[in-house]
């Protein structure tokens, strides 16, 4: 109390200054204090408050029941603060060499900074042992490292540099980071729920690391490591709307869902790997909403499960504009939707790219399966003006093709394409045991198309698209409609109908051969032509109706019924033509020209040419 009625300047030289009063009345420091070469230290019984300034030569040292920094300190070594009371900081604190530690334990005892610095050399940490931290205002927080620790809730909302680690952690409520951070080192965030408003970059080789312990992490601020790596994980909603970056590896798991809703998400070198839902989450686990997430080499892996919700939903934006986006340069990208009932695996909506240019695809969509072009464009591979080479796999126990006109599906690479149920077959479309409709879809350039199982004993029905590739295409099914065109530069068409076929689509296989067998009866209405042989076989009838003329330039064409009848009213040409039928044989105006041999048996029944 004699301290606070002098209110005068104290002033040591060469030696230390040290201060101590008890009881509880609170200590003023009115005037300044300097130690030039030496130390000062407060110990005071009650609080301490003063616009007086502290200038100590090493360190300076403040214990009392609450504190108010009111006049400027500043300290050639560490400098500490010891609190049973809250800790107001309204004035600069500084270390040239040390460290700054405001260390807070009383109940409901708080840290608040608004419009001063604090700045050391080597460390600045705050902690409020029973209460919260809240660093407001423009000042700013600047250190080799800067510790935040709370037992309530943090709020840093001062821009903060540190040349190393920044770490803010709170044990129960929520961190709330609203201004920026650049950390030469580390970035952790953890807290059960946490807020970033604000960027945040780690440079050098530096990580992201936030953890909502159990809750939720929201933002729209961005989120950088320059040369490190990112994760947001162990809480249970993820909803970031700010960007996020990464030269290394990024992952973001939430326990309920993820939601990335107009944003980039991008790592310079590393992985990418999304985690979402659980068997029991009511909802769509994971939502990609005009949202591009990319790598350059590495590997993206999105995984989402729901109980009674979609696992995975990708959205463009509507009307035709701005695709999703999930690419990579050369990186796998691997698509994991598990939906338990109700819903889908994976549904693509409005315009979505899901494309690499040398890395394979796999979409795994599982007993629910894939909804693709829902009312707009989706691109698996590469783009209209892109390219790629890898392979792109599609399991699915139903696949749907959407429901509007603007609707279309494009598999465009030079690798193999295969579209499977993951069961041994299809049990459908959009409801159970409906045929499996492929409409709107373009292959282009494959080095093979291959659709269903060999087991598949469900309908496939392909409309309204073509197929224009190198290698082979071969579709297994039940009753199977081909309506769209296929083109095959190189290889063999397979079509293997357990029951029947029919289909306008015009089949051209321009050095390989064309088979359509296994089932009952055959029917195509479409041009069939291979440079090889052409072979319809089945133990029903076979026929050749409306435009299916049959052309092999270089082989035989062959058309076989073990059970029933062989009729052809278009045209046939080939070197060889056989016929076998083990009912009647029936031939329309139309020439048959074979260049060697043809050869017909009927079995014992009529065999009727028309000339």
């Amino acid at each position: 109390d004699v301290y606070k009625r002098q209110g005068a300047n104290i002033t040591s030289s060469s030696g230390n200054i040290q201060i101590t009063t008890t009881g509880s009345a609170t200590t003023v420091v009115t005037g300044n204090v300097q130690a030039t070469t030496g130390s000062i230290a407060f110990s005071v019984g009650g609080a301490y408050s003063g616009a007086g300034t502290l200038t100590a030569g090493t360190t300076a040292a403040v214990t009392a029941a609450g504190v108010t920094v009111g006049g400027a300190v500043l300290a050639g070594g560490n400098v500490n603060y010891t609190s049973t009371g809250s800790l107001i900081q309204n004035a600069n604190v500084t270390s040239s060499t040390g460290n700054v530690t405001m260390s807070i334990s009383g109940a409901g005892a708080n840290y608040t900074k608004g419009t001063s610095n604090l700045a050391a050399l080597q460390e600045v940490s705050i902690t409020s042992a029973a209460s919260t931290v809240n660093t407001t205002g423009t000042g700013t927080i600047s250190a080799g490292t800067v510790r935040l620790t709370a037992s309530t809730g943090i709020t840093s909302a001062a821009p903060v540099t540190s040349r190393g680690l920044v770490a803010i952690s709170n044990t129960a409520g929520t961190a709330t980071v609203s201004a920026t951070t650049n950390a030469a080192g580390n970035i952790t965030i953890s807290s059960p729920t946490v807020t970033v408003s604000a960027t945040q970059t780690t440079t050098n080789s530096g990580n992201i690391t936030i953890t909502p312990n159990g809750g939720a992490y929201s933002g729209a601020g961005s989120l950088t490591a320059t040369n490190g790596t990112l994760t947001i994980s162990g809480g249970t909603s993820i909803t970031p709307t700010g960007n996020l970056s990464a030269a290394g590896n990024m992952t973001l798991s939430g326990s309920t869902t993820v939601n990335m809703t107009s944003i980039t998400a991008s790592s310079a070198s590393g992985n990418i790997s999304v985690l979402a839902g659980s068997n029991t989450l009511a909802g769509v686990a994971l939502t990609i909403d005009r949202t591009t997430i990319s790598t350059s080499t590495g590997r993206i892996d999105l995984n989402a499960t729901s109980n009674s919700g979609s696992a995975i939903e990708i959205f463009g934006a509507s009307g035709g504009g701005s695709p999703a986006r999930v690419q990579s340069t050369s990186g796998d990208i691997q698509v994991t939707g598990t939906s338990t009932s109700g819903s889908w695996g994976l549904v693509l909506t409005n315009n979505v790219d899901i494309t690499s240019a040398t890395g394979n695809i796999t979409l795994d969509t599982g007993v629910r399966g894939l909804a693709p072009g829902n009312g707009g464009t989706t691109n698996i591979g590469s783009t209209a003006s892109g390219s790629a080479s890898g392979n792109i796999t599609v399991l699915a126990d139903r696949y749907w093709w959407g429901d509007s006109t603007t609707s279309s599906t494009v598999y465009k690479t030079t690798g193999n394409v295969v579209i499977e149920s993951k069961a041994n077959a299809f049990w459908g479309a959009a409801t159970a045991g409906s045929p499996v409709v492929i409409n709107k879809h373009t292959f282009s350039g494959n080095s093979s198309v291959r659709i269903g199982r060999s087991t598949n004993n469900s309908a496939l029905s392909l409309t309204n698209g073509s197929a224009n590739i190198v290698g082979n295409y071969t579709i297994h099914g039940s009753a199977i409609t081909q309506d769209s065109a296929v083109t095959t530069s190189a290889g063999s068409i397979l079509i293997d109908p357990s029951t029947t076929y029919v289909g306008s689509g015009a089949l051209t296989a321009t050095n390989g051969t064309v088979t359509i067998s296994t089932g009952s009866s055959v029917g195509p209405t479409g041009a069939i032509q291979a440079g090889g042989d052409i072979t319809l076989s089945g133990t029903g009838t076979i026929s050749n109706i409306t435009g299916a003329t049959l052309t092999s330039t270089g082989g035989e064409v062959s058309l076989t019924s073990s059970a029933s009848t062989v009729t052809i009213t278009k045209a046939v040409s080939a070197a060889n033509i056989r016929v076998e039928s083990s009912g009647a044989f029936q031939t329309g105006t139309e020439r048959i020209a074979a260049s060697q041999d043809i050869r017909i048996e009927t079995n014992g029944s009529n065999a009727a040419v028309t000339t």
